[in-house]
């Protein structure tokens, strides 16, 4: 059998073996929590506005609540229905991380559609744990990851407009870390895509009205419905500098710096970047597929721009860096694509 058959047999077990985890397993975690949010929207008929035990919830935003229930509606109250987002949206991350290397080469999107899939932690959260917010999150971010790109070959305004779009939704999906990334993704174009004042300042302008009148749109909304809506936003930023900035710790930050968050980058990544690691040092295989493909020079900016707060921060859980592992796993894909290239050069099976 060759390996164009043994790949999609391969997707398909794997799926098989997720979705048995999303039927069976009890809810865990944040879940459950997540579940009684979206099951008490339902019985007070606006799922903009979330409530838990009748009272306004201030501590997320409402889109994966949003979701939540239009699955309950469906299936009814199960706990495959309060999974069922995230794993979708894990599933949609698979095939855009799949599409978009596919254009550069199918084996290097094969290499890390598997990467992404094998990923241990990411099979955890996106399997038996897809009850949290983090993989619908990622899906929103992942997609902006592309159209950034997508811009940074073309300049086309109507795809910064959809990029800045899902930087707004992302935003109402988990709060602050939505617009930081959607900045450095910003950030990441002035270091790799086109620079001249259209570019850089017109553009990006114009981009920026749609994203924030959908902003601006659902705070006043919910001021006009709860009165609260300038407490709500503070509280957004509040919840997500809490786990960023605030009661700094020297002796946590050292153990997180040096140990945690390289292990956290390990776990989602094992085997697979250690491997990259050792024949990295040991060829060019980085500047090699930097010069010759600008989507893994894009990859390398967004990620070093975007994971220093996770690195700083002592309170950053394993499940926060999930945004990042498909821009991680298209890098290792294309350096295992690499190895491949090099041993098939010099004849080795």
């Amino acid at each position: 059998m060759n390996a164009n058959r043994i790949f999609p047999l391969f997707v398909l077990l794997y799926l098989i073996c997720s979705f048995y985890g999303l039927v069976e397993v009890p809810l865990g975690g944040e879940e459950p929590r997540r579940a009684y949010l979206a099951v008490e929207g339902m019985t007070t008929k606006d799922p903009l506005i979330m409530r838990h035990y009748g009272h306004i919830y201030y501590n997320k935003p409402p889109v994966h609540n949003f979701f939540n229930q239009q699955v309950i509606r469906v299936l009814g109250p199960h706990a495959l229905s309060y999974r069922l987002t995230s794993f979708i949206a894990y599933l949609l991350t698979g095939f855009l991380l799949y599409r978009l290397i596919l254009p550069y080469s199918n084996v290097w999107a094969k290499y890390s559609l598997l990467i992404f899939m094998l990923s241990p932690d990411l099979m955890l959260y996106q399997s038996i744990y897809s009850g949290e917010i983090d993989g619908l999150f990622a899906f929103f971010l992942f997609f902006q990851f592309v159209l950034f790109y997508k811009y940074s070959r073309k300049s086309q305004l109507l795809l910064l407009f959809m990029a800045y779009l899902f930087g707004s939704i992302a935003f109402l999906t988990k709060g602050l870390p939505g617009i930081f990334i959607t900045v450095m993704g910003q950030v990441s174009l002035w270091f790799t895509g086109e620079r001249n004042i259209r570019t850089i300042v017109w553009h990006p302008m114009v981009a920026l009205i749609p994203a924030v009148l959908l902003l601006v749109s659902y705070f006043l909304y919910f001021e006009r419905a709860t009165g609260q809506g300038a407490l709500y936003l503070l509280n957004l930023i509040k919840e997500s500098t809490g786990k960023t900035v605030e009661n700094f710790n020297w002796l946590a930050f050292i153990e997180h710096f040096i140990i945690e968050f390289p292990g956290q980058i390990l776990k989602f990544t094992f085997p697979f970047i250690l491997i990259a690691l050792f024949r990295i040092s040991r060829k060019r295989i980085a500047f090699s597929l930097v010069s010759r493909f600008p989507l893994i020079g894009f990859g390398l900016v967004y990620l070093l721009l975007n994971i220093w707060p996770y690195w700083l921060s002592s309170y950053s859980k394993s499940r926060y860096l999930i945004p990042f592992i498909p821009v991680l796993a298209l890098i290792l894909g294309a350096i295992f694509f690499e190895m491949a290239n090099n041993s098939r050069r010099q004849g080795i099976n």
